[in-house]
């Protein structure tokens, strides 16, 4: 049983029932949760004015104490460029460097940065970081463009600082911009062939389908639809009587 006089819970740890057990590791006394004084006080810390919050800490270094057993700890993150080195695949001089580490979507590696410094632990693209690691300053608002059209690759001599007008040049020169594409192909006189549209099926038989813009309706629809067609204009060829 509890060891609080009056309590009758079944002891968890340190003969105190959990309710104790919990108001002791918080306010260092099982009994009570602490005194006014102690409610309105702040962090014990040195140049920490949060609100008190256990055992004379504010919340967040409470949570530090519970977690490391010292309210001072402080996290040591390895500098920026260890950690970056540490997830790229070094090759030839000249050749793609790619990223093992995390990535987006669409390929480009990320990376975060420390929490103490001024983007507090921000992710950032690889890229971008490598440029940055090899001296080239790059100016806020500006791209990093790759010269191999890799885009897990952070080999410095592969990367370059432009703009996004750069941007879409270099995807127009190298044929990766599907609207100039089809456009030039039609000057050449070249046949583009239209993108095929999603098929959808409705579900309930001669029934105009609902359709978002480039679907279209699978045969059997069709032919729901059109014979829902016929029945409207036979309808109104004999007029409002019906005759």
């Amino acid at each position: 049983m509890c060891k609080v006089a009056g309590c009758e819970r079944l002891a968890r740890a340190r003969e105190l029932c959990a309710p104790h057990y919990k108001r002791w590791r918080r306010h260092g006394d099982p009994s009570g949760g602490g005194t006014a004084r102690q409610r309105d006080a702040v962090c014990s810390i040195a140049d920490c004015d949060r609100k008190h919050y256990g055992r004379g800490w504010c919340a967040f270094h409470y949570k530090r104490w519970k977690a490391t057993g010292n309210p001072l700890h402080e996290h040591s993150y390895p500098p920026l460029a260890e950690r970056f080195w540490a997830k790229v695949d070094v090759r030839g001089a000249n050749d793609c460097w790619p990223w093992t580490g995390s990535r987006d979507t669409a390929g480009y590696g990320r990376i975060a940065r420390s929490r103490s410094d001024e983007t507090g632990g921000r992710q950032e693209l690889a890229h971008r970081v490598s440029l940055e690691l090899a001296g080239v300053e790059i100016t806020p608002g500006q791209y990093v463009l790759h010269s191999c059209d890799n885009p897990p690759c952070v080999n410095p001599r592969h990367l370059r600082p432009g703009n996004q007008l750069d941007n879409m040049q270099d995807a127009i020169e190298r044929g990766r911009h599907p609207r100039v594409n089809v456009r030039l192909a039609r000057e050449r006189g070249e046949y583009v062939a239209p993108p095929p549209k999603p098929v959808v099926c409705g579900t309930v038989p001669g029934y105009k389908a609902h359709l978002r813009d480039g679907e279209t309706p699978c045969a059997p629809c069709r032919a729901a639809n059109a014979a829902r067609a016929r029945t409207g204009r036979a309808r109104r060829s004999k007029g409002p009587s019906g005759v």
